[in-house]
């Protein structure tokens, strides 16, 4: 297709309109973003000249305004002195001193520069630094330039060696497999314990209880208060019951009896519970206690949709509740499992949009061939673009109305991580810009996988939000065995190195952009029938206890397994899935669980896709403790 020259209705009044709220930008940025928003060639004279017709261009490749001369640059004779023995020293050509530093100077006008961060690769390899294509930001009317720093030939120690990186992840392997703790039945209550975890930082249930127990309690007074929950459940009668069940997932994963000298103190309030819980049913303020348990039950369940911003050019965007995309206008993007919790939603929403501390780490940028608008403007917003700033952030439920709004948000640049898939066409180009020599290994413990990625800086979002910004990175990852990119990870957090990028994006998102597939293999039994969520009344501390545990389960069918489960009973997965026995191994930071399920099981594929949503849900036990689940 030809350069236009003559432009549309349409296509003139969307450059008046770019050019009006932005009087900075020139005629090579207009003619490229009508040629991405029309699809079509537009020549910056046919911009040039739209623009001298309505009285708002200058000359082509000047910005609006008075031309500033540039002061003459000088410096001392005896800086010079100094610089020229030093290039005469490295070797350099010798050339004229006063040239070289004025060529220098007007080079760091041009373009924004940062000193790249050495990283270490997963166990402690050294691996070599990679040449880096830098964009030169150039000046209006100038072509961008594009130039490849080499660094220095790495030495023989900084050569990866793969049979060091191989011996790490074998000896990291086999760390796994020991010193963990044996659990002999109950390991599968993890998916209910995960979901107690992901709609509150505390025990409803034991701060509920305090309220109406008429007496003071432990510090521990959480852990056994969720035990008795759940043993109330299983239909235990009094603490003599509990023997039994010593070492039981619950037993652990409540930290029930966890440090010395703890337990005679636990079991002893555990047995004050049930005496508590007998007299509870003559007590005539167990009324209050039941209304107070359907509204505290109410709000822990309650579901956001997404998160709506309104910016300052009245232009909205609207994204998921966990971040999985985004797109313009006021419509929540759906992705099955991407609602989340009220009190988990609200956090997201703080400390990643409102605030900035955590990073907002989005799964993929919306597009499908190519990258959408949404995610220039996303961008943007990030780079506290004027225009771009947000100005309102609206709570949306699953009803599509509004729970909750905030309008004193700072202006403040805020950081973001994004996933980039290979169906988009700046995938492609990214990978052009990147050697793929010399590769990084990275070992992901967690899901037990290796990976192998490339980092370097990229231009790209500077020619799209309206003004120069400095440059963004890119992160290419590979699998291991596979000789193309399967993902690449943007992020305009320059401080951190291509191992902190790809450690923090996996731990929101640890199997990148893979759709996880529901394939429930499980036959239903013909006599079950969909579970009646609205149950009766309660009308015993009993009922409540009930209750609440299958509040959980449903919890866990609708986030965690298939949905093929939503008819399945909770009697019956007591028996299939939450008494499989496993192990576990906790730390300061991380709670892993494995469970240990026949290969021939029937319920093997669903646990395995059950794993997968629990550990994409990013859930935080009451020790601030990431939980990891694997088979």
């Amino acid at each position: 297709m030809g350069v236009i020259h003559k432009l549309k209705k349409d296509v003139a009044s969307f450059i008046i309109t770019l050019k009006q709220n932005n009087p900075s930008i020139g005629v090579r940025q207009l003619a490229s973003l009508t040629s991405e928003q029309f699809h079509i060639q537009v020549s910056k004279s046919s911009v040039n000249n739209l623009l001298k017709n309505s009285g708002m261009s200058s000359l082509i490749g000047r910005r609006p305004g008075s031309v500033v001369r540039a002061e003459k640059f000088s410096i001392p004779e005896g800086k010079k002195r100094q610089i020229s023995k030093s290039l005469e020293e490295t070797g350099f050509i010798k050339e004229d001193v006063s040239l070289a530093v004025k060529r220098e100077d007007d080079l760091d006008k041009r373009e924004h520069r940062e000193q790249p961060i050495a990283e270490e690769s997963a166990g402690g390899l050294s691996i070599p630094d990679l040449p880096i294509k830098e964009k030169v930001l150039p000046l209006e009317g100038e072509p961008i330039k594009e130039r490849q720093i080499v660094k220095e030939k790495p030495s023989k120690k900084e050569i990866f060696d793969a049979e060091r990186f191989k011996a790490f992840v074998e000896s990291e392997r086999r760390k796994k497999k020991t010193n963990g703790m044996p659990i002999p039945g109950g390991c599968g209550f993890i998916f209910l314990k995960a979901a107690q975890w992901d709609i509150s930082r505390h025990s409803l249930p034991g701060e509920l209880i305090k309220k109406y127990i008429r007496a003071p309690v432990s510090r521990h007074f959480d852990a056994v208060s969720d035990m008795f929950l759940f043993f109330k459940f299983l239909r235990a009668e009094s603490i003599d019951h509990f023997a039994a069940y010593r070492g039981h997932g619950l037993w652990v994963f409540n930290n029930f009896c966890a440090s010395d000298g703890s337990e005679e103190k636990d079991l002893l309030e555990l047995q004050e519970l049930f005496q508590w819980e007998k007299a509870m049913k003559a007590d005539p303020s167990a009324e209050n206690l039941f209304m107070e348990y359907d509204k505290t039950k109410e709000q822990a369940f309650l579901e956001v949709k997404g998160f709506k911003l309104l910016l300052e050019d009245k232009s909205e965007l609207a994204m998921d509740a966990s971040m999985v995309s985004f797109e313009s206008g006021g419509r929540i993007p759906s992705f099955s499992y991407s609602s989340s919790p009220v009190q988990k939603a609200m956090e997201r929403l703080s400390n990643c949009l409102v605030s900035n501390i955590q990073n907002a780490v989005f799964q993929r940028a919306p597009g499908e061939d190519r990258l959408d608008r949404a995610f220039y403007d996303m961008a943007a917003v990030f780079e506290n673009v004027p225009g771009k700033r947000i100005i309102r952030a609206s709570v949306i439920d699953e009803q599509d109305e509004e729970i909750a709004g905030f309008s004193t948000i700072p202006f403040q640049k805020r950081n973001f991580l994004m996933g980039i898939g290979p169906q988009q066409k700046e995938f492609r180009e990214l990978a052009g810009q990147q050697k793929q020599s010399g590769k990084a290994t990275f070992y992901h413990a967690q899901t037990d996988r290796v990976f192998y990625y490339t980092e370097a800086e990229t231009a790209f979002l500077g020619k799209q939000i309206y003004r120069d910004i400095k440059e963004a990175k890119a992160v290419m990852v590979w699998k291991e065995g596979e000789n193309n990119p399967c993902w690449a990870v943007l992020t305009n957090n320059r401080k951190g190195g291509g191992k902190d990028i790809l450690n923090t994006y996996l731990s929101q998102w640890p199997y990148l952009g893979e759709t996880l597939k529901e394939d429930p293999i499980l036959m239903l039994d013909s006599g079950i029938k969909d579970q009646n969520l609205d149950k009766k009344k309660e009308n015993s501390t009993f009922d409540i206890f009930v209750d609440f545990v299958e509040s959980l389960h449903r919890y866990c069918q609708r986030y965690f397994f298939p949905k093929a489960y939503c008819k399945i009973d909770i009697t019956q997965l007591i028996t299939g899935i939450y008494s499989v026995p496993g192990a576990c191994w906790g730390s300061a930071d991380s709670l892993r669980v494995s469970l240990d399920v026949d290969r021939n099981s029937v319920y093997r594929n669903d646990l395995e896709y059950a794993v997968k949503r629990v550990n994409e849900r990013h859930i935080r036990d009451y020790l601030d403790r990431r939980l990891w689940l694997e088979i």
